[in-house]
Order: structure tokens, then sequence, then C-alpha cells
């Protein structure tokens, strides 16, 4: 298929030699895995490589930076807060209150992509070569571009009336802002430097002290490029740098006169006197500025034609008649620059072409100077035409078009074309239009409506396409997929399913046993509810499988026990039951240690004590152990063993040890008692267990069993008779007589010296 020109934008090129097969699948979002299955034969011609090796490549097409991961993850809590109070219907959209909710909205973003006031220095440069090369400098420049067409767009679509009335001083101070990203940085687009850094230190360091810092060949030309772009501030204090105000005040000391140096002096005066006094139509809330503030239009007007005037007068022979002739006699240079100076704030045409670079700039010139009560949708676009046409060099040969389609849209209130330019800026990311989409929507009801009505083809809404394509640009990365799915949860219609799309296809096993994805990936379905239940399942059954396979049976059982799949986990369990039983059927005292059940008991009781407590249709499979099932048969086995081997350690210390002997003893009292508990052990292991207390009902000191206890496997035993005379025929491993008479011959001692006891403790009470 081919493309049209302005689409050939290679991403990445890849290998792949003639006559080979290529195949490819898509991953995460916008990320396409390409294999080249070479022939051997095809192979050895190309590359002279006799064996077949075949070539495979992950190609994905957005490369989010550091900063704008940063700019991301913070942005996301604020977007995600706007849309809560729109589908909650916590404020109406299209109210006065929901326009001040999307201007804290967007002034929170432009101030996490950076937005200051003072002016930034040179970016890096960048061309299209690097982004075909796949290399980009360590500052991302995307980040400054899409700030300063952020705020362009905060300048016509959000700011309250400025798009209805004049808007000069607003772009002003958006250019001043951006005015380093925009190639206002340097004479020459593409040329690093910055010029008024470079006068401010040479001044300072009085590295022009001989000739003075005017002398220098671009001091006059910064000087009016700052006052045709209203940078007034930035003018007075490179007025300041003359070398005339030294010049005047060491004739002062040493008691001379110099008529010449108080001529300069004395005009340098007067253009700081009326910069200072230059009238400025500013919003409330504006920034401080250079000059005279005025909130209401008409005092504004009428004040600015007075200053003019007297900006007119003072280029005559009215009111600086003398010092005119003074200053040239003195210093033709000084007095021809602040000539062109007082030209400038007196609107003189010529004068603002000769001081500006760029269409750009001739324009926030013209509304500054010329025509500062302009209207930005009736005015502004003729005027930026006839800019274009007198000074047709852009403001940066990078961006200049996407600029200059945005500002002629954004003229017009024409969302739809603005949002066409900046889909087709190849320097913009998808993270813009995802959320630009909310300021542009809130310049009008019909630009609101125009964005939030389903597109044909799509199943959804402009402003959710934009969403959706962001969060796929998100999905392949480690760090950003978890932002994806936060992105996804806003998408009324497609968002479901992408996110369903997005968990089926994340790798949550790990050769390395690192499950940190796993649970992220369960968190996830477990916040969205019923709709990715199942995919949480999934997720579990796939882990413990993993699992199994590495030899970790602890873990999978956890891990199927959360999936609720008990088939699974009663499979992997029953080598240890088989074990288990077999040490219980010993025919000793003992209970042994099974190599790997503490692992298991220790995984799962990690995994939520809530399993060693399912029902048996959670735990059961039809098989004994039944009951609550084999789990807790495992777990109350493996406490008996553990408190069998304390008992036999603290017996070993002697008188040292009574304490924990007597604590001991009564843990091993507590698990046989469980062990013994309807559900737990099968009833053919209930003599084989009562066996194992022996030891301690007939000779333990002191008495851990009382006599409800010794009661408890009296009825067990009688219970497990009855249900071995229920057989058809009788069990191969039955327990041997002399070991059922040893049971029976302890109960009958324990339950006498129980009695003895408790009948002891009731006479000395009495007495």
């Amino acid at each position: 298929m081919e493309l049209e020109a302005e689409h050939k934008f290679p991403v990445r090129k890849v290998p792949c030699a003639s006559g080979s097969r290529l195949h490819f699948s898509w991953g995460t979002g916008h990320c396409l895995n390409l294999v080249d299955c070479c022939a051997r034969s095809n192979l050895a011609t190309h590359t002279g490589i006799q064996s077949a090796q075949h070539v495979a490549t992950t190609l994905r097409w957005y490369f989010p930076s550091e900063t704008m991961r940063r700019v991301s993850c913070d942005v996301q809590p604020h977007h995600e807060g706007l849309q809560q109070k729109r589908y909650s219907g916590a404020i109406v959209e299209g109210s006065a209150e929901w326009a001040e909710e999307v201007e804290r909205y967007s002034r929170t973003i432009s101030s996490v992509m950076g937005r200051d006031n003072d002016v930034r220095e040179p970016p890096l440069q960048l061309n299209r070569e690097m982004l075909e090369a796949g290399k980009f400098p360590e500052e991302d420049p995307f980040v400054p571009w899409q700030r300063a067409l952020w705020e362009l767009l905060e300048v016509f679509f959000i700011d309250k009336g400025s798009a209805r009335d004049i808007i000069a001083e607003d772009l002003a101070q958006w250019l001043r802002r951006n005015w380093s990203v925009l190639g206002l940085a340097s004479e020459a687009p593409g040329s690093e430097g910055n010029p008024w850094a470079e006068l401010r230190d040479e001044a300072a360091k009085g590295a022009l002290a001989a000739s003075g810092v005017e002398s220098h060949p671009r001091y006059w030309e910064c000087l009016h490029r700052a006052v045709a772009l209203g940078w007034t501030g930035m003018a007075e204090d490179m007025l300041g740098w003359h070398s005339a105000w030294r010049r005047a005040a060491a004739a002062d000391s040493a008691g001379q006169r110099n008529r010449g140096c108080e001529a300069e002096v004395g005009a340098l005066e007067a253009a700081q006197s009326l910069l200072r006094s230059m009238p400025h139509f500013c919003r409330e809330g504006s920034v401080d500025i250079t000059g005279r503030a005025f909130s209401e239009l008409p005092e504004f007007l009428q004040y600015r034609q007075r200053w003019v005037m007297q900006c007119q007068q003072f280029l005559g022979t009215e009111e600086l008649g003398d010092v005119w002739e003074d200053c040239e006699a003195s210093s033709p240079g000084t007095a021809e620059g602040l000539r062109g100076l007082l030209r400038l704030l007196a609107g003189e045409e010529q004068a603002i072409q000769a001081a500006t670079t760029s269409w750009l700039e001739l324009l926030v010139a013209e509304v500054l100077h010329r025509y500062p009560d302009l209207k930005a949708q009736m005015e502004l676009k003729p005027l930026m035409d006839q800019c274009v046409a007198v000074s047709g060099r852009p403001p940066s040969e990078a961006w200049g078009a996407t600029l200059r389609e945005v500002l002629e849209a954004a003229a017009d209130g024409d969302v739809q074309t603005a949002v066409a330019a900046l889909q087709r800026d190849p320097f913009l990311t998808p993270w813009f239009l995802c959320h630009a989409t909310d300021v542009l929507g809130a310049a009008s009801s019909h630009a609101h409506e125009m964005l939030h009505r389903p597109l044909d083809f799509h199943g959804c809404t402009q402003a959710e396409h934009y969403v959706l394509d962001y969060a796929m640009s998100l999905m392949p990365y480690p760090s950003s997929w978890e932002l994806a799915a936060k992105y996804l949860s806003w998408c009324p219609s497609h968002g479901l399913e992408a996110l369903r799309l997005l968990v089926e296809r994340l790798p949550v096993s790990s050769d390395n046993g690192d499950l940190r994805m796993a649970r992220k990936v369960i968190s996830l379905c477990e916040y969205h509810g019923q709709q990715l239940g199942g995919l949480a399942t999934g997720v579990c059954r796939t882990v413990a499988m993993g699992a199994l396979c590495e030899g970790n049976v602890g873990a999978a059982l956890s891990w199927f026990l959360r999936a609720h799949d008990g088939l699974r986990a009663s499979l992997a369990a029953k080598p240890f039951v088989e074990r288990a039983e077999a040490a219980l059927l010993d025919g000793t005292t003992e209970v042994a240690e099974i190599p790997g059940l503490r692992q298991i008991a220790l995984s799962v009781l990690a995994g939520g004590t809530e399993f060693a407590r399912k029902s048996p249709s959670d735990l059961s499979v039809g098989a004994e152990p039944s009951g609550r099932g084999w789990l807790e048969f495992l777990l109350r086995y493996h406490e008996l063993s553990e408190a069998l081997q304390e008992a036999s350690s603290a017996r070993d210390r002697g008188q040292g040890g009574v304490q924990q002997l007597l604590e001991a003893q009564v843990r091993v009292k507590d698990s046989l008692l469980a062990l013994l508990s309807p559900g737990v052990a099968p009833h053919r292991l209930w003599n084989s267990i009562a066996f194992k207390a022996v030891p301690l009902i007939d000779g333990a000191k002191p008495n851990v069993f009382n006599r409800s206890d010794i009661v408890h496997i009296q009825n067990c035993l009688a219970e497990a008779q009855i249900s071995e005379s229920l057989l058809a025929s009788p069990r191969s491993n039955a327990i041997p007589a002399v070991q059922l008479q040893a049971i029976r011959l302890a109960i009958v001692r324990g339950l006498a010296r129980s009695h003895v006891i408790e009948e002891s403790s009731v006479s000395a009470t009495t007495v």
C-alpha cells in the first residue's frame, strides 16, 4: 500500500531479507512484534551466513521520555478528578461552574508542564532526522512545545472574555513565556545562543567599558525587539546598561559638565519614563508587568491615546529639540537607537517590521502597538495573513506550520480545525489531544457537542478516541501500563474491553519468581469488581501453574486457592496428603516432619489465613480428607509435628525447659484434638491420631488432658469403629489390636487420674 507523501514518516527500520517470511502480531497497545523467518539458502545468499538466523523485532512508535512520564503521572489525578465530576453529575457541563473547573484544570496542567513567567533558556534543537533515527536529547523538547500550544489554547478557549474581547496582552505574555521553544532565542532559526543574556553578561563584567555596551552590534537590535514584543521590563533594564549613566556620574563626581552626556541621559530618562507609563489592558489576575495596567477598555484607550501623542512629541523638536541635537553630536548611535525605540512605542509600521524577525513576532508587535483593541474572532486572522505576507519567515522550522494552523483555527473559534492541526503535528505526543479535548470542549456548547458525539465506524466519541489512543501508547511499557488502565476506566464505550485485552496480554508470570506484576493485575481486577473478576481468576491460575512447574508447591496451592480452583489444588497437594497419612499410620507415637510441608504452610498463610477456613465446597473435591478439606488437615499436621519437636527440645533441656515443655505439650494436645475434629482428618486415621496422644494422656506431667478432652477422644474412637464396621471389607492399613488396646488403657488411666485431680480441687475449694 502506497502512502501519501505527508504520511511517509518511518518509525523504525527493521531487517527483512528477500525471500523470507515476515510474521507479525500485535502486542499491548502501540506495539508490533515482527519475526523475519529467513530460509537457509536466502540467508546465505544475502549475508554469507550458512546457518539460518531469524530476526525478531519489537516495534513501538511512541517513546515517552522521563520528563513526559513525570508529567503524565502528575496530571492523571487531576484528569481523573475532572472526569469524576463530569460523570457523577456533580457539576453540569456547560455551566459557569464547569467552566471554572476546566480553567483550574488547565492551569494545573500548564503548571505541571513547567509554566513560568520568566524567560527560559533556549532548548536543545530537534529535527526530523533525529526522530527517524530514534535518537533524542536528554532534555525532552516535546514538553516545552506542548506547553506552548497548551497555553495558546488557553488564551483563545479558556480565558474568560479573551476570545470575544482583546487579546493583545495575553498573546504577548504567552510569547514571553515560551519565546525560546518558539525559535525566538536567536536571530537565525536553529542556531543557539541568547543575545539578551550575552549582552547582560558583558555589561556586568565591564567587557565593553571603554566604548559602552551600546556599541555592541546587537544592543539596539535586541532593545528594539524587546520593546516591539512588549517586554518593557527587559527594555528598561537594557537602557540602564548604557554607558551614559556611568559617564554622567563620573562627571558629576569630578565637578565637570558634559553637555553631550547630559543629553544622552535626558533622552534615556525620557524613554524610560515612557516605558514605565506604557498602558496595558490586562485581565484580572494577570502577571505583574512594567507599565500602567487597566482593566476597563474605555479608560485604557483614552489613556493610550494621550500616551502615544506624548511619544510622538518626544520624537519631534517640541519637547526634546535641544536634547536630540546634543545627543546626536555626542553619540549618533544612541540618538538613532532611542528614536527607533520611540517610533516603536508610537506604533510606526516600518519600525515594527524592522524590529521583528518572524511573522509571529510581527503579529504580536502589531496587536500591541497598533491594534491594542483587536478582536480575536473577527480581526486577528486577516492581520495574521498580512503579517505572513510581509514577513514570510516562520518562528520555527520545526513547528511553525502547526503554530499558524492552530492560531488561524483559534482565531475563528473552529475547534475541529484546531484538533485536525494538532493531530497532524508529528512532534505532539498522544498525551496532548487526550487532555486537550476537555479544554477545547469547554469553549462552547457547539464544541462540546462536536467532540462528544459518536463517530462513524468508531463506536465512541472523538474525545474518547484520543483517550484510547493515549492509553494504547502507554500499554507497552512496564512503568506505564497501570497509568493506561486508569485512563481506560473513563472510556465508557471501549474502555472495559480495552482493559480486558490489556490484562490478558500482560506477562504475569516470571522465571525469577517476581510476582509484583501478578499482584498489581489482580488488584486492578478487584478494583473493577465483577466486570474483571474472571480475569483475576485466570491470572491466579496462570501464576499457580508457573509456581507448580518450578516445584514451589506451597505458592502454587496459595494461588490455586485464590483462583477458587479446588481440583488443581487437591491434585497438587495429593503427594503431601499421602505422606501425612503414611506418617500417622507408622505405628509409633512420633510424628515425622514432611519435607516441604513447612513451605506450604507459610505460603498458604501468607496468601491469607482465610484459605485455612474455606467451606467444604471450596476446598474439598469429594475425596478424603473431606469437610474443611485437605488444606486444614495439612496445616494441623504441620502444627502437630512442630509442637512435638518443641516438646522434645524442651525435654532435653531438663529443669531449664519446664515451662517451655508445658507450653509445647499444650500445643500438641490442641493439634491432636483439631485433627480429630469432624471434617479435618478422615475417620480411618482417627485411631492412629489417638495413638499419637497416648504418651500425653497416660504419662505426661503435669496432665494437659482434662476429662472433657479424654471423653472427646473416646467418642472419636467409637465413631471411627462404627465407620469401620460399615465398610464391606476391612481396611488393609487398619490399626493393630495392640495399639487399639494401648489407646483404651491410656483413656481409662487418663479418666481416672483427671477424676481424682478434679475431685481434689473441688474438696480443697470447699474446705
